[in-house]
Order: structure tokens, then sequence, then C-alpha cells
């Protein structure tokens, strides 16, 4: 897995676990942003894996959900995992693809077709 797909799975793992405990702790997203001085916005972004989460941050929630900060990326299913692996990867191809303009893009999607409809004869 290269270093940005890894990045990316590490936000995503974290972010759903803050997720997982505030709403386990009946906690509101404002609420929680309030207590970590960030937007609510911003607060949606780390709980998405969109935005990554300041070690700061990490040691506050770790305090005020009373988990050691080592839960927080730690994902316990499996399929979790590869469904964040797999969301890495989608939002891989989004930036790849980002800059490109309607003809480059229809070469991009030819070529997934291409490669679906490969898959699908074996």
């Amino acid at each position: 897995m290269d270093r940005a797909l890894k990045k990316s799975c590490i936000n995503k793992t974290i972010g759903r676990n803050i997720l997982l405990e505030r709403e386990y702790r009946r906690l509101s997203r404002d609420e929680l942003a309030t207590i970590l001085g960030v937007s609510t916005a911003h607060m949606g972004l780390m709980e998405r894996g969109e935005r990554g989460v300041h070690v700061l941050h990490l040691n506050t929630l770790s305090e005020i959900f009373k988990v050691p900060i080592a839960e927080f990326f730690t994902s316990n299913n499996e399929d979790d995992v590869k469904g964040l692996e797999n969301d890495a990867r989608r939002d891989a191809i989004f930036t790849l693809t980002a800059g490109l303009d309607e003809s480059e893009l229809d070469y991009v999607a030819d070529m997934i077709k291409g490669l679906l409809e490969m898959k699908s004869e074996k």
C-alpha cells in the first residue's frame, strides 16, 4: 500500500472511531467541536477522515472519552478495514483525475469500463 493510501486509511479509521465514540456518548458534533476548539465543519471533516486529527486533539479526545489514544487507530472489523481501503483508493482516483478535462475523463472512464469487461469475461 502506498504512503498516501495508507495515510488516508489511517485518517478514515481515526475519524470513524471518533464518530463512534461521540455517538456512544450522545454528544453532538457541535458539542465535540466546541470542546476541541474547532468548527463543526472541521469536526465533520475529521470524522469522515477527510482531514487529519492533530495529536493534541487526539490527546483531548482520549481524556474525555477515557480511552487510550491507540484505540483511535484500531479497527476491529476486517470489513471496515477493507471498506476504508477502498474509500481511500476511490479518493486517490478522484484526486488523480481532478485536473482532467472532459475528453480525458471520458478516456479514463472508457479504460475502466474495458478493465471491468475483461474482468467479467474471466
